[in-house]
This record gives structure tokens, sequence and C-alpha cells, in this order.
């Protein structure tokens, strides 16, 4: 008999952890959940429900619009996929990242895809997460299995690159390698200029940043 699911509540209000709770569940949960501002994470039977806070969202939309700004300042093809479920049954996982992207050839192979499917398409090659009221860490094995090859974690006002490893692990690094020469430094001092300038000079502080 399969153990009771239980519930465990996370230090943010708008976070519950969900036990032992069947892959079916979350996959009918995650179909019929009907909230744009609802997310849902699974991992081996463990099920976060996040629902999103406006200001969460407001870093959401301006982190999509910076990687799409710097990979057309950088000459580079990119597709966003938002926040696209990825589910993989045969390894127990699914997330609706923040945001995830493809770049170059991938982003040209992905491109009219109406329906992402982790089984036959290539995972993304970059997901971010927005740590509003919450800590995203504990994500990081689901990202390592669903093989997302780049995190960009936003917190406190700081983003953060992990990179996975050989071995299925992140690690922090200094630069993006999808988008090279890009720092996170550079990252987190372009989404302050985006609280304080207008539209066309935030896109010149992000043109210049990628320039040598």
């Amino acid at each position: 008999m399969a153990a009771p699911a239980t519930v465990t509540a996370v230090a943010a209000d708008d976070v519950n952890v969900l036990h032992n709770i069947a892959w079916e569940t979350y996959c009918q949960l995650n179909d019929e959940n009907g909230f744009p501002a609802t997310r849902m994470a699974y991992f081996e039977g463990a099920l976060e429900i996040m629902t999103v806070s406006a200001r969460h969202e407001n870093w959401e939309r301006r982190i999509d619009f910076l990687v799409r700004a710097l990979a057309v300042a950088m000459g580079m093809d990119c597709e966003s996929f938002g926040s696209v479920t990825m589910r993989r049954k045969d390894l127990r996982a699914g997330i609706e990242a923040d945001a995830c992207f493809y770049f170059g050839p991938m982003a040209a192979a992905i491109r009219g895809c109406a329906e992402l499917n982790l089984h036959t398409d290539p995972a993304p090659e970059l997901a971010v997460e927005v740590d509003v009221s919450r800590r995203s860490n504990s994500k990081l094995p689901l990202y390592a299995a669903l093989g997302i090859g780049e995190i960009w974690r936003f917190h406190q006002d700081e983003l953060v690159i992990y990179r996975l490893t050989a071995a299925g692990e992140y690690l922090m690094v200094q630069e993006s390698v999808v988008l090279r020469g890009i720092t996170g430094s550079a990252l987190t001092q372009l989404l302050a200029d985006a609280n304080a300038l207008p539209l066309p000079e935030w896109m010149d502080r992000i043109r210049a940043a990628t320039r040598p």
C-alpha cells in the first residue's frame, strides 16, 4: 500500500510541499491547473505548489526580456518557452521554470514546437528561477535530472549563475556559457538598471554589456 500523502508548509506563505504524491496525481493536477500564477514542481514523489506574487512575475518578465535582448545584441538566435511545463515520467520529474530558453541551432530546431516533450525534445539550455519569498536551491537536483545545462537564480536583487557538471551537480560560476562573456555581476547590474532607467536607456546598457 502506498504511503499516505502528507503536506509540509515551507517558510514562505505562498508555497506548500506535498509528499508521497503519485506521478499520475501530479500530472492530473498539473494538466487541470487553470491558474497561470500557480507553479508546480515534482520530483520523486514530492510536489511543490507555489502561487507567485506580482513582484515575482515582474522580475520574471524583466529577466525574460533581458535574455532575449542580450541574445539579439550578440547576434544569436533565441527561443523563449516561458514557464512551460517540462515533464519526464521515467525520471519522476516535472517543473515549470520561471523562464527557459534555447539558443543558436537548438533555437532553430525547436522553433514552431507547439508542446515541449522532453521524452523527444532536447531540454532547454537555460532555465531561470526567481526567488522572492523562498529559495529554489532544493530544485537543483530536479533540474539536473532533466539535464538543464545552466540555471540563473535571482534572489535578493542578485543574479547567480549555476552550471551543470559531468557529475550531475550544479556549481556556481562567474560567467554564462549560453551567453558567453556575460557575468552574474553584469546581469545583476542590468536588472538594477531596469528599475531606474527608461526602456531605451536600459536597452543601451544591455547592448553595451555585449561589447568587448
